[in-house]
Parts: C-alpha cells; structure tokens; sequence
C-alpha cells in the first residue's frame, strides 16, 4: 500500500476545502455564476477521487466499521439539521414539511444541502471493503474489477448511488491499490493549469460523466502540488494542518456561508463580490476549525464519533 501520509494531499485537500466553501456563497454565484458552475465541474469529482485514494480495504473488520461510523454519525446529525432548518429558513433544496418518510428519504436516497458526499463516502466504502473481504486470495486487479462491477450494479439498480459520483471515488481506489507514487501520477507542473483553464473557457459546466472531467481533476491536483513548492514557513504549516483537517470544515461551514450573508452590507462597495467571498471563506475555514476545537476541548466530539475532530 501507499504510504499513509502525504503532505501533496494535505496541501490539494485545504485548497478543496476552501473551494467547497466558494461555491456555497450564493452572492458570488450570483454574481458570477459561469465562475462558480466551472469550480462545480472539477471540484467535487476531484475530492472524490483523492478520498478514494486514501481509504484503506486493508483494516481489520472492527476498524473498517469504527471509519465507517465515524462518517455516518455526522451524516445524520448534519443531514437531520439541515432538514429541520430547512422548514424555518430559505434553504435551497429544503424540505416544506418532516415526517418519518421525508426523513429516511432524506437519509438514504437523496441527501439534501452540502452532506450527500458522506453517503457516498459510506455506500461506496461499505461495498468496497465486504467486496474485498469476500474474494480472501483474490488479486487486487480481480478485485477492482468485481468492486466495479457492484458499484456500476447498485448505480444502475438502485437509487443509492450516483455513478458519476461512484466513478470518482472508485478510481482513487483503483489507484491506491495499484500501489502508484501518487507525486509521479501528479507531477507537479505549472503547465497543468493551461489544459484546466483551456476546457473551463470551453464550456463552464461540464457532466460528470465526461471523462475531461477526470482530466480537469489530474490537471487540478498537478497544478496544486506545483503551488506547494512556493509554500514555506508556517503559512505552509498551517494549509498542510487545515488539510489535515478538512472534516470539519466540511461539516460546519454551511453555518457561516448563511451567516455570510448578514456581511453583505459591509462589502457594498465591491460590485464584484470578491472580498465577501474571501471574508466568508476565512470565517468558514476559522470558525469551523474553532468549533471542533471547542468540541475537542469540552470532551464532546464523541456526539460525532470520534474522540477528537482536530487532528
């Protein structure tokens, strides 16, 4: 197996953290809509993708299950909270009123606001690791292939899964069992970002299912590892920790993007929506981080499975 930490990661991870933040600002996407469609077109698959690399079918079955609730546990506080606010406040995709079948719909079929990655994360590393633990002796390519297999059948056949969402993630898997030097697959180059922003100007939404698509993320994460190599000191120290720590982020940022537009006033002299956008992104990255160390320090993480949420 790959080896477990790699600080290219951290480094794309934070930059993909922040830039999930960017696209849930509704007054730059307002604004600038063709911007925030063409992030939408690479970041999602792209974070997919390096999820994929990092999970590991080789745990025990006990730890795999501990992983595996510790995705699960924030899935359904988030998600829940997310419906129950959705019925007080104008939230996109909300729901307009809660019952015991909304909620399992909601949970298990179709994820409402930024949490549906979770159960992707959870569908498709559940199927994962009991397709590998069912082929004991099996080679890793025999595997992958009856992994695809499962993953294409329960896209296909149920509605638990979106194949272009499956596709993303299964490729990582394919390439961390594939035993491949993740900085050799992603070479840092500065000539990455021209193919990148070439197929952006083309067309600023692309389907997930178009293979640019995983073309745009190789060119994205090659890109990303050129920038680390001006990064120094401690402003690298601290994109590497929020790397580390994109959970979250990930899990408490929707409060200050909603929160971010209570700011609107303050930045009505910039038309372009710029500096919000940047003052929402800081006090998204900031005040979630401050949120799981307040968790961590009152002992109450264990709500979200785990012991500590800061890493």
């Amino acid at each position: 197996m790959p080896k477990s930490h790699i600080d290219e990661i951290d480094f794309q991870r934070a930059i993909l953290i922040a830039l999930v933040i960017f696209v849930h600002i509704v007054n730059f996407g307002n604004i600038h809509p063709n911007v925030k469609s063409g992030v939408l077109s690479f970041l999602m698959p792209t974070f997919l993708l390096v999820t994929g690399y990092l999970v590991n079918f080789d745990k025990p079955v006990k730890k795999f299950a501990v992983y595996l609730l510790r995705i699960l546990s924030p899935y359904v506080i988030l998600v829940t909270g997310y419906m129950v606010l959705s019925l007080y406040l104008p939230v996109r995709d909300g729901i307009d009123h809660l019952d015991w079948d909304t909620a399992f719909y909601v949970l298990c079929i179709h994820a409402i606001g930024p949490y549906w990655f979770f159960r992707v994360m959870l569908v498709c590393g559940f199927l994962g690791y009991a397709t590998f633990r069912c082929l004991p002796g099996k080679s890793g390519s025999f595997k992958l292939i009856a992994y695809g297999i499962v993953l294409l059948c329960v896209s296909q056949f149920t509605p638990l899964l979106n194949w272009t969402h499956a596709i993303y993630y299964y490729i990582g898997i394919v390439l961390r069992v594939s035993m491949v030097d993740y900085n050799k697959l992603f070479a840092p180059s500065w000539l990455a970002v021209v193919p990148l922003l070439l197929l952006l100007f083309i067309d600023s939404e692309w389907y997930w299912g178009n293979v640019l698509v995983l073309v745009m993320a190789f060119c994205f994460l090659s890109s990303a590892a050129y920038l680390k190599r001006y990064c120094h000191g401690k402003p690298l120290d601290a994109i590497l920790y929020l790397g580390r720590n994109t959970l979250p982020v990930y899990m408490f940022h929707p409060i200050f993007t909603m929160a971010g537009k209570y700011l609107l006033p303050i930045f009505q002299f910039d038309a372009s929506g710029v500096l919000h956008a940047v003052a929402v992104i800081v006090m998204g990255i900031v005040g979630s981080l401050l949120i799981a160390k307040s968790l961590d320090r009152l002992h109450l993480s264990w709500i979200f499975g785990r012991a500590q949420l800061l890493r």
